[in-house]
């Protein structure tokens, strides 16, 4: 579950969270 917070720490915090779900996709691709 993805929880969007709006602030200035907002856009850092998306970003983290698509980096998260890019390594999880590629370890998932490399299983």
């Amino acid at each position: 579950m993805l929880v969007v917070k709006v602030g200035g720490g907002a856009g850092n915090e998306l970003d983290g969270a698509l980096r998260d779900l890019a390594a999880l996709w590629t370890a998932g691709e490399r299983w």
